[in-house]
C-alpha cells in the first residue's frame, strides 16, 4: 500500500490546493494566466472592410474615420456583436475606436460604418483579460504630423492601439509612425470618395508613458486617438513552498 508521502509524489492534489513538487516541497500549483496579447488577424475597407478570420481574437478594436458631422455613427459586424464606442476626436475628418471583448469570431469576419465613404480598420487580438479598456486620449491637427496626447498604461503587458482619420480631400495616406508602434492596416484617403485611416498597435512589456507621432503624405485636417488595454503575461511555474508558523512543510 502505498503511503501518504508516495501517495503526495505521485502528484496528488492535498485537499484540492496543494502539491509536492519533484524536490518534495509542498507548493501551490500554478495559476491559469492569460497569455500575453497576440495579433491574428487585421482588415481594412471603405463603408465596408475585406473579410478577416478572426478565430481565436477575444478582443477587437475597430477604427472609424469620418466626416465632422457624422461623429455619432456607430460600427456593425457580421458576426452581430456588440461594441464599446471610446471617445471621439473631431476635426474635418473625425476619428473614434470601438472595441469588442469576447466577440463571436470566424471566418468572413467584416465590419461596416454608417456611410459607404466612412474608413474603417480592425484588429483582432486573442491574449486580452477581462475588461480589458483602461487609458484613452486624443486630439486634432492640421498638419502632416499627430500626436494623439500621453497614455500611461496602468499594468504590465498592455495593448496600446492608436487610430488615425485623415479628410479625404487631401488624397493623405500613411507615411511613418514612431515610439515602437507597428502599423496593422492603412486605408488611404480618395478625394470625395473615402476618409483615410491609420491602425497601429503594440504590446509594451513594460508599463511606461508613450505618444507616438504618425507622419502622413498630405497635409490635413486630422484627428487621432489613442487607448491601451489590460491583457495577460505566460504564466509561471509554481508559486513557492507552503510556510506555516515559520517552517516549510512537506
Amino acid at each position: 500500500m502505498m503511503t501518504r508521502r508516495q501517495f503526495l509524489k505521485a502528484g496528488a492534489v492535498v485537499g484540492g490546493a496543494w502539491v509536492l513538487n519533484a524536490a518534495g516541497i509542498l507548493v501551490r500549483p500554478p495559476i491559469a494566466q492569460a497569455a500575453g496579447f497576440a495579433l491574428l488577424a487585421s482588415c481594412k475597407g471603405s463603408g465596408t472592410t475585406a473579410a478577416m478570420d478572426s478565430t481565436g481574437a477575444n478582443l477587437i478594436v475597430v477604427c472609424l474615420s469620418g466626416l465632422v458631422g457624422e461623429q455619432g455613427s456607430g460600427i456593425s459586424d457580421s458576426k452581430g456583436n456588440t461594441w464599446t464606442p471610446l471617445t471621439v476626436s473631431i476635426a474635418q475628418a473625425f476619428t473614434r475606436l470601438f472595441y469588442c471583448f469576447n466577440p463571436t469570431v470566424g471566418s468572413g469576419h467584416t465590419f461596416s460604418g454608417g456611410q459607404v465613404y466612412h474608413g474603417l480598420t480592425a484588429i483582432a487580438l486573442s491574449g486580452a483579460l477581462t475588461s480589458p479598456f483602461d487609458q484613452e486620449n486624443g486630439t486634432t491637427a492640421a498638419s502632416t504630423t499627430i500626436q494623439p496626447g500621453s497614455v500611461t498604461p496602468s499594468q504590465d503587458n498592455e495593448l496600446i492601439v492608436m487610430g488615425i482619420g485623415m479628410d479625404s480631400q487631401s488624397n493623405a495616406d500613411h507615411s511613418s509612425i514612431d515610439s515602437g508602434m507597428t502599423v496593422a492596416e492603412h486605408q488611404p484617403a480618395i478625394f470625395n470618395t473615402t476618409f483615410g485611416n491609420v491602425i497601429a498597435y503594440k504590446i509594451q512589456t513594460s508599463a511606461a508613458a508613450i505618444n507616438p507621432t504618425e507622419t502622413v503624405t498630405a497635409s490635413n485636417s486630422m484627428s487621432a486617438r489613442i487607448a491601451t488595454f489590460k491583457g495577460g503575461a505566460p504564466s509561471g511555474g509554481d508559486q513557492g513552498p507552503v510556510r506555516r508558523g515559520g517552517r516549510i512543510l512537506g
